[in-house]
Parts: structure tokens; C-alpha cells; sequence
């Protein structure tokens, strides 16, 4: 148990709420986000990045969040998960995964900012993701998508790109290979 009889996740802390939805508290860098159980689903890269976008665009400092779906895509958290400095967020595959656990998710859609206004992924950008596939692959969790949002409209989708696929491709050849 955290602080306040709340139960500690990680960074993730979740506590009761004066609603009936529970809200978690991101200790790294103090955002609050609602649970949601059913209420909104996510069935596109654009819904994604308008959930996404709440939390990443117009922020000075790199932005790490996730949004946690059930089977149906309907969304059971999202939220800031990390925050770092105008051109790198820290963040850990574990970081995603224990909330995924503890919520019992099945998806898990990842985005983070630019505040450099670029949308392009970068190296570090693309092994991320492909740590974190390869983490959900092998927790029985989905990596539906990876966006990287700067500020106006444009957003980069990993999925979208077919970016996304390739990676999957590509880890599932190494482990083929090497069986």
C-alpha cells in the first residue's frame, strides 16, 4: 500500500477518488489521470492522438504516456507515465507494464512529445519501441501503436506508418532465426 491507503505501482499510485472512478497519481512527475472502465473506446491512430494529445502537446519537456485498453479497446487508464528534460524522457518498458498488469489491460498504446516540433522517430525512438514490443510479446499484452506528437495537428504513428509492423517483422525473424 502507498500513501494514503492508496495501492503503489511502480511510479503509479492509485487512490480513491470522490467519484466512483479511482484516480492514479503518477509520482515521477505528479499528473493525476482518471481510470476509465468501458467508457471510451480507441479505434484509430487519430483517436489515439486526440487522447494522447491532452497530455503531450503544448509542454515545454518531453513527455512519456500510455493509454491502457481492455479486449474491446475500451480504455481502462491513460496518463502521463514520464517526464524528462526538452529532449529526452526516460522511460523503461517496466514502467508501461506494471500498470498494464495491475489493470489487467490487453492493449497498450505509448506516445510521447517532441517539443523540438519534429515528428520524425529517432534511433532511440525506434529501439524503444521495439524493446517494448518485444516486453509485451512476452507478457501477453498488445503494442497497438506509438506516436510521437509535436505541437499543432501533425503527429507521427508508428502503426499508421507501418512502422510499427516491420518491427514486429523484424523480432519475429531474430527469434526464428535463432531457434
Amino acid at each position: 500500500m502507498g500513501v494514503g491507503g492508496g495501492q503503489q505501482v511502480g511510479k503509479l499510485r492509485l487512490v480513491a477518488a470522490d467519484s466512483d472512478r479511482p484516480v492514479t497519481y503518477c509520482s515521477a512527475c505528479g499528473t493525476k489521470a482518471e481510470q476509465r472502465k468501458g467508457r471510451k473506446r480507441v479505434k484509430s491512430c487519430d483517436e489515439a492522438a486526440n487522447t494522447l494529445g491532452q497530455y503531450l502537446l503544448g509542454q515545454q519537456r518531453e513527455r512519456f504516456a500510455a493509454i491502457l485498453l481492455n479486449n474491446a479497446n475500451a480504455v481502462l487508464w491513460e496518463g502521463v507515465v514520464a517526464e524528462g528534460g526538452k529532449a529526452f524522457c526516460p522511460v523503461d518498458p517496466s514502467d508501461i507494464l506494471r500498470p498494464a498488469i495491475m489493470l489487467g489491460a490487453a492493449g497498450i498504446i505509448i506516445g510521447h512529445n517532441h517539443p523540438s516540433g519534429s515528428t520524425l522517430p529517432s534511433e532511440s525512438d525506434m529501439e524503444l519501441t521495439k524493446k517494448l514490443s518485444i516486453a509485451c510479446s512476452a507478457t501477453g499484452f498488445k503494442l497497438l501503436d506509438h506516436i510521437i506528437m509535436a505541437d499543432g495537428e501533425a503527429y507521427y504513428s508508428f502503426m499508421g506508418r507501418g512502422a510499427l509492423r516491420l518491427i514486429e517483422d523484424e523480432i519475429s525473424h531474430t527469434f526464428t532465426r535463432r531457434e
